[in-house]
């Protein structure tokens, strides 16, 4: 059972939980109405008025990083609404950013004491970002209820399941992507998150927090 909390403002959702983490119970959730300083992966800056974003602080349980991603898809799914997962952190609909996520740790000296899921959905129509970007009109108090029942119940889901689903859902599976200067094939999402791609007879595992897609190739 998630608790939220409601902001008219603040700099960003997951900071206020990776600063006041010792404030906030496990399963705590900050929803923002408007949050200034948002963040994605290497610090790229996302600044929303009208979207929806929450973060979720977990304590006693530190999630497989693909309930993030599945519960959102899940979510949208009620409303009719298909989408896909373009690993590491975003959900696209038609091709496009809808929804972008990010999962910090916290640690108190080597011990990790916490996880912090921060979740940002457009809801509102970005005039200098048409071409990356796509939205959906949505109630926000809904869509956000929706989405905190589909990670409550994922977090019960077995890691098979898990798999699979993000396996029917990802965007890059079948694709290939460029690295380092060179084209490796995605043969899929491992357990824990990691993406499996091969050239020739190399295979690697990719983390999330190691690499940046230099190139997304479509399906041949």
């Amino acid at each position: 059972m998630f608790t939220i909390y409601a902001f008219d403002e603040v700099s960003s959702t997951n900071d206020v939980l990776k600063q006041q983490y010792h404030i906030y119970q496990d399963h705590s959730v900050i929803l923002a109405h408007k949050q200034t300083k948002g963040r994605g992966r290497f610090d790229r800056v996302w600044e929303s008025q009208e979207d929806l974003t929450f973060s979720i602080l977990l304590k006693n349980n530190y999630p497989n990083e693909l309930i993030a991603p599945l519960s959102v898809v899940f979510a949208l799914k009620q409303y009719g609404i298909q989408t896909s997962v373009k690993w590491p952190n975003d959900i696209l609909i038609h091709g496009k950013k809808l929804c972008g996520i990010l999962i910090e740790s916290i640690y108190e000296g080597n011990e990790k004491v916490a996880t912090v899921i921060g979740i940002g959905i457009n809801l509102s129509k970005k005039d200098n970002l048409l071409t990356k970007a796509d939205y959906v009109s949505l109630p926000k108090e809904e869509l956000l209820q929706k989405i905190l029942i589909q990670y409550d119940q994922l977090m019960m889901a077995k890691s098979s399941f898990l798999l699979s689903s993000i396996s029917q859902y990802s965007y890059l599976s079948g694709r290939s992507i460029l690295l380092d200067g060179i084209i490796w094939k995605v043969d899929g999402i491992e357990e824990h998150g990691y993406l499996r791609v091969h050239h020739q007879d190399t295979i690697r595992l990719l983390k999330s927090e190691e690499i940046t897609l230099e190139a997304i190739y479509e399906k041949e």
